[in-house]
């Protein structure tokens, strides 16, 4: 189902980006602190086709909706965004809905590249809605976290097999994916995925049959310990084959762990995911799906 491949072509750096131009297209900074005993925004600058919309929402949390321009990529267009997460803040980094990654144009796809540093004690939030790569896509991304010690990183990574209701299904052309997580300099998750269009048709290495939604899930830190627990005792009392609806795998790890998932709709997967997720709610102060718009 996943594959290692070489890194995509792209050399990031912690803070670089919010050190660097952000009036060039597509990039953004937005900073967290702790302030008064809750988390703030204290920046946020974005360049289209990237925006930010940063509501007040209940809880000590403070989120950060990523959207672009037209609700999707087109050839050509890279997103580079940075996050700072100060010393005890608590950021959520999320989406209003899907973003789409439209067709590629001679060879040229889109790119999304995000950065994140955290302080201490700080925890991370990153839950967006599924990617959704049109029929003939290419598209690249990278994701870096730096943590300490005491920090916490709760890290969502999904996409779907395309406009299925439109009769596409694995149809993209290339799908390239890295994320890593070091803790205190120290690499700790070097992930990557590649689907392609030939190893996705008929019964190729990688076919994943009637099987719409492929879902990463790594929750890093000493935040996350309930969740780890809950997601071993998920494991144990029910089949993880559940094949008319999902598969799915855990490995824990004495940093975390990684819940793997493939199902057959978005809705199933949303479904499983809200109730391992559950054990954030008294961080953000609710469920991340609620309130969209």
């Amino acid at each position: 189902m996943l594959s290692a491949t070489a890194p995509p072509d792209h050399d990031s750096t912690p803070r670089a980006l919010a050190e660097a131009d952000l009036s060039k297209p597509g990039r953004g900074h937005v900073a967290f602190e702790h302030v008064a005993g809750k988390t703030a925004i204290t920046r946020c600058r974005a360049a289209a086709p990237l925006k930010f919309l940063t509501p007040s929402r209940r809880g000590d949390a403070a989120w950060a909706y990523a959207n672009t321009f037209g609700g999707g990529l087109v050839a050509g267009d890279t997103i580079d965004l940075s996050l700072d997460v100060g010393d005890h803040a608590t950021a959520v980094l999320t989406t209003q809905a899907s973003t789409k990654v439209f067709h590629q144009q001679d060879g040229l796809g889109a790119q999304q590249h995000l950065t994140a540093t955290l302080g201490e004690q700080a925890k991370l939030l990153v839950l967006p809605d599924p990617l959704t790569c049109f029929a003939d896509a290419i598209y690249r991304q990278t994701q870096r976290f730096e943590l300490t010690s005491s920090s916490s990183l709760v890290l969502l990574d999904w996409f779907t097999a395309g406009r299925s209701a439109s009769g596409e299904s694995w149809e993209f052309a290339d799908y390239r994916s890295l994320n890593t997580v070091h803790v205190d300099g120290r690499e700790i998750v070097f992930d990557q995925t590649r689907l392609t269009a030939d190893t996705l048709a008929g019964t190729g290495p990688m076919c994943v049959g009637p099987y719409q939604v492929v879902a990463n899930l790594f929750l890093v830190g000493p935040g996350v310990s309930e969740g780890i627990d809950q997601l071993e005792q998920w494991i144990d009392k029910r089949p993880i084959h559940d094949e008319s609806r999902y598969l799915a795998g855990f490995s824990s790890a004495d940093w975390g762990g990684v819940l793997r998932l493939i199902g057959r709709s978005t809705q199933t997967l949303t479904g499983l995911l809200k109730q391992q997720l559950y054990f954030t709610h008294p961080w953000i102060g609710g469920s991340p799906w609620d309130r969209k718009w």
